[in-house]
């Protein structure tokens, strides 16, 4: 697992390099820090994290978080998902994410906003520290034009990334216990870069997607546990 760190901090120092004005896939992914990061997902499993324990057993009733590295040029961490378990639809602003199925097998769609300006627009209100005004409130209920770029199952061993101008917000369906490990680059901060979580409303005859963010908690409909390695591996 010490490989997959390192790579990753190479290739989070990368991106810190980037204006914010650049094209950030474009620059990043024909890089060599980008195929070593790549190379150590390909080659990291379940054993290299947590030898010899059952994730069906570890990640049952709630959605588990593991935190392996954090800082704001990059995370690294574990999701486990029981079966049938899912995530909303949500997005990863102006980010790069490399994920590899260390376990189980998972269903993913991906979207791509009609009017990319409306993701980080949403997002200045929805984290806002102040009370929202009327107006806000008005444009949070309005529908998000979004369509559909991948529909797909993604089974144990399959590496997958995105970008920030391509398949930035998904929905995850565990089809049965899945253990997903994920780099992201650079990391959520809560202020440029926010987490925004929507819910499919209906689709259109042209195939489009209509998007609304969800409720400001959408922890109390996906309950997440959030464990330590250490804990794990006590468990």
């Amino acid at each position: 697992m010490q490989r997959l760190l390192q790579a990753s901090e190479r290739l989070g120092a990368l991106v810190k390099t980037i204006s914010k004005g650049e094209n950030l896939g474009a620059k990043v992914i024909p890089t060599l820090e980008w195929k070593e990061a790549l190379n150590a997902m390909e080659t990291i499993t379940w054993d290299d994290i947590l030898p010899g324990k059952d994730h069906k057993k570890l990640f049952k009733n709630y959605v588990h978080y593991v935190n392996l590295f954090a800082d704001l040029d990059r995370t690294v961490c574990v999701f486990g998902l029981p079966s049938n378990s899912s995530f909303p639809p949500h997005d990863h602003p102006n980010m790069l994410v490399i994920t590899k199925i260390l376990k189980g097998r998972l269903r993913r769609r991906s979207y791509d906003l009609i009017d990319p300006s409306k993701q980080l627009e949403l997002q200045r209100i929805f984290y806002s520290t102040q009370i929202p005004k009327r107006e806000d409130i008005k444009r949070l209920s309005q529908q998000i034009q979004a369509k559909v770029v991948a529909d797909s199952v993604l089974t144990e061993g399959a590496v997958t990334h995105l970008g920030p101008s391509s398949g930035n917000m998904h929905t995850l369906l565990a089809l049965e216990p899945t253990v997903m490990l994920d780099i992201l680059v650079p990391s959520y901060d809560h202020q440029q870069r926010c987490c925004n979580f929507y819910k499919e409303i209906g689709r259109q005859k042209s195939q489009e997607n209509e998007l609304a963010l969800l409720q400001y908690d959408p922890f109390a409909e996906m309950p997440m546990q959030e464990n330590t390695l250490e804990q794990l591996k006590r468990a």
